[in-house]
């Protein structure tokens, strides 16, 4: 019994026998009765008042000991509070009172999906359906599993067996075309939806799932219509209200984004979603203090809100002064998850958050101190004396900081910067220009405009890179053709399409890349995360595995007879031993096909074998090839066999682990995470 599970448990206990003393008094007083108590469970039910709908059913269990359907609807609550093995533990007991119902097996086997016991499950679903061969639900639950295992079309199947012998049932129905949309069959969706909205024409639920395959399919003015329909049949009913807002975004109407928010709110304070939407749109009328207001407010409610987050600091970095006091307050964030990362010796983790403290509060000091600490633990200490420079430049020094800054001048007198009179710092090392784009989807997960922040942040954490310089166009294109325009024009060598999928738990993004020359695919990532900083790790996993497959050349910026000097160091992959090899700039292309560099044999000028690798750039020997030394500074140095063990071009398939470390999604279970979401609101 895990540690989670056993609180959980206790919890319970504890309500069960507060709930007992409570209904004792009222049982005396106004003549509480298991059946009233079960009840009023039922209403707290509906409204997805799941806490108060447990402590109902508590109390009827203590009038009633052996109220079995009390117990069976604290199984459906522990469900939708997401615990699974005490929801096992309800259901046992309600076995015990309850027989020959499939609503008990049924229940069982999506608490058997939900543990990931996919057998189990199959086997309670078709039992259900030996002994009642009409039952709907036993259906979906058989849909799912092979949804899950990624068999779409065997949900299909499953849906059609069922509608067959219940022609007119609206749940079968808007499953069916949830279904055939997935599959692409955008005529049968349509016509079942007609189906269950001439069956269902007062149906809320019925309208709802309308508007919510219209909006998928880019009908958006359609979508409106039945969403509003669904709200004028009830006018408390929140998803219609959050999927009406989402449809009003798109259609660039944030004016009335910002009432209907407004109006959420005022129902429901800690809906983090109107908080965020309500952000979007003040930033979209450029009123970028409400904004600030709006998502500081939406991230007080859900710190780990991380889209969000990211929305918020792309407006600070893009709206406010480097001095703003206000900085500090937002950066704080990511200093503190840095500082928990270094504490556990996470060092990229924490390079990363440092990064980001850094990258919205230039002037956090203490942040600066920490990155440095980490730039010396790695093993670049010139890194971290420029750090510490930089301290004492800003006024910022002390007697400690002076005492280091000089220790360490005198310990790296004789480093290749030194000897060779170069300053890194100053040296242009960008080898890369790609450009960042994004579609707008005609369906939106969780958080609107999430393809878009994902692009832009990612262009973002690029800034640290000296080899790639990203740049993120905020707005959407319409196509693969618009991008492949943009890019041309404006020079970029590849260009990546991004987009973002997410649901409550887990997202993922993926990431097309096109040469901006020829417009051939060049590579492609599908970054699947789930749990605890899910965006912020797969924003980091793109760009690591982006940075790995592109090609790599450094170029030649000193030369003393036959030692040379190149602008790359141990930061950029070079080791001692390696041999480069050298090539005039208008030799070399990026290929025409895949991530790589073309050449000719006959344009190779010599070999450079590196003998002193720095932090920033190393010292070679030349060799020239045939009897011309025909090398010059500025000329170009590729590592072949590096170009060659990395792969200019990842195509992964599903299941797998390329070469440089991309993981592709191969978890069946968020194979169609979206449509699974759908498929439970209906059931």
């Amino acid at each position: 019994m895990s540690k989670a599970f056993r609180s959980v448990a206790f919890l319970c206990l504890f309500l069960f026998f507060a709930a007992g003393a409570f209904c004792a008094t009222s049982q005396s007083s106004s003549g509480v009765t298991a059946q009233s108590c079960y009840k009023a469970g039922q209403e707290q039910q509906q409204l997805k008042n799941w806490y108060e709908a447990v402590e109902c059913y508590l109390e009827a269990t203590r009038i009633n000991p052996s109220y079995g359907d009390a117990y069976f609807a604290l199984s459906q609550c522990s469900c939708e509070m997401g615990e699974y093995q005490l929801a096992l533990t309800y259901l046992d007991i309600a076995s015990k009172y309850i027989r020959n119902r499939p609503e008990l097996q049924n229940l069982r086997g999506f608490i058997y999906i939900s543990l990931g016991m996919i057998t189990e499950a199959k086997a309670q679903f078709e039992d259900v359906l030996k002994t009642f061969p009409n039952n709907v639900e036993a259906r979906f639950g058989l849909a799912e599993l092979e949804i899950l295992d990624g068999r779409v079309a065997g949900a299909e199947k499953q849906f059609l067996q069922a509608l067959q012998r219940q022609p007119a049932d609206y749940k079968v129905l808007l499953s069916l075309a949830l279904v055939s949309d997935s599959l692409g069959k955008t005529t049968n969706a349509r016509d079942y939806v007609n189906r269950a909205l001439q069956y269902y024409s007062g149906n809320a639920e019925v309208y709802y799932l309308a508007g919510y395959l219209a909006k998928k399919q880019g009908d958006l003015e359609i979508a409106e219509d039945y969403v509003r329909t669904a709200i004028k049949l009830d006018d408390v009913y929140d998803d219609a209200y959050r999927l009406l807002a989402s449809i009003l975004y798109e259609t660039g109407r944030y004016e009335e984004v910002l009432e209907l928010c407004s109006f959420r709110i005022s129902l429901n304070r800690n809906a983090e979603d109107a908080w965020y939407l309500r952000g979007l749109s003040y930033a979209a009328l450029n009123r970028v203090e409400e904004a600030f207001t709006a998502l500081e407010t939406g991230l007080e409610i859900n710190p780990d809100d991380e889209i969000m987050r990211a929305e918020l600091e792309l407006l600070v970095c893009s709206n406010t002064r480097v001095e703003d006091p206000r900085r500090a307050q937002w950066a704080a964030y990511h200093l503190k998850k840095a500082r928990e990362y270094a504490e556990k010796y996470f060092s990229v983790q924490a390079a990363y958050e440092y990064q980001r403290c850094l990258r919205l509060n230039p002037k956090d000091i203490d942040s600066r101190r920490a990155y440095a600490d980490l730039m010396l633990t790695a093993g670049y200490p010139e890194a971290y004396l420029s750090h510490l420079e930089f301290i004492q430049n800003q006024g910022e020094g002390d007697i400690r900081t002076s005492d280091i800054i000089e220790g360490y001048r005198s310990l790296l007198y004789n480093t290749l910067s030194a000897r060779w009179n170069v300053d890194p710092f100053y040296l242009d090392k960008s080898r890369w220009q790609v450009g960042l784009y994004y579609e707008n989807p005609v369906s939106e997960g969780i958080h609107s405009d999430a393809s878009k922040i994902t692009s832009l942040t990612l262009g973002d954490v690029f800034s640290v890179s000296s080899a790639v310089t990203a740049t993120a166009d905020s707005s959407a294109v319409k196509n693969f053709t618009e991008a492949f325009q943009r890019a041309r024009k404006k020079g970029f060598d590849y260009f990546c399409l991004i987009e973002t999928v997410e649901t409550e738990r887990d997202i993922t993004i993926m990431c097309n890349m096109y040469s901006g020359r020829t417009g051939n695919a060049a590579g492609k990532w599908t970054i699947y995360r789930t749990g605890n900083s899910r965006f912020s790790n797969a924003v980091q996993k793109l760009r690591q595995s982006i940075l790995a497959a592109m090609p790599y050349y450094a170029k030649i910026i000193a030369r003393s007879g036959a030692d040379v000097l190149i602008d790359a160091g141990r930061m950029d992959g070079v080791a001692n031993d390696q041999v480069w090899t050298v090539f005039e700039p208008e030799s070399i292309r990026s290929a025409d096909f895949g991530l790589g560099l073309t050449f000719a044999q006959k344009n190779i000028l010599g070999t450079v074998c590196i003998t002193n690798a720095g932090e920033d750039i190393a010292e070679g020997v030349y060799t020239q090839v045939g009897f011309y030394d025909r090398m010059n500074v500025g000329d170009t140095v590729l590592l072949i066999a590096h170009e060659e063990d990395t792969g200019s071009t990842d195509d992964g398939e599903a299941g797998t682990t390329t070469e440089d470390g991309v993981v592709v999604k191969q978890d069946a279970v968020s194979s169609e995470p979206e449509l699974i979401k759908m498929l439970r609101v209906i059931r």
